[in-house]
């Protein structure tokens, strides 16, 4: 799993010794529009009860799983369950009913895969 790194003013918010101790990160805010995501964020610094208001644009969001609630640290992935169907390089394949002819179904699905992974 591959944690990407914000822009370096965060980066360094985040390493604080105060942010540590005493910060926090808050969604205040979210709006989608056109398949993309804004997300605005209450960063609490950790310093004499210092908050900092910031804005996340997400472009291209295909799913999304948002709770409000406080958090000490805000990470960005490329590998999390919600994103699993979009990177997995295996999957499972489940029948609703039998078949008179198993190994012509599969004969056709082993056709497909071989056509769809060239």
């Amino acid at each position: 799993m591959e944690l990407h790194t914000f822009n370096k003013e965060l980066s360094e918010l985040f390493s604080t010794v105060e942010f540590e101790d005493n910060g926090g990160v808050r969604i205040t805010g979210t709006d989608w529009y056109s398949g993309n995501l804004r997300v605005e964020l209450a960063i609490y610094t950790g310093c004499n009860g210092e908050s900092q208001l910031w804005e996340i644009q997400i472009n291209g969001v295909r799913k999304e799983l948002i709770k409000s609630s406080h958090t000490d640290r805000l990470e960005l992935l490329d590998e999390h369950p919600l994103l699993w169907e979009y990177n997995q390089e295996q999957t499972s394949l489940y029948f609703g009913h039998s078949t008179n002819r198993p190994f012509e179904l599969f004969a056709n699905i082993y056709d497909i895969h071989v056509f769809e992974t060239k």
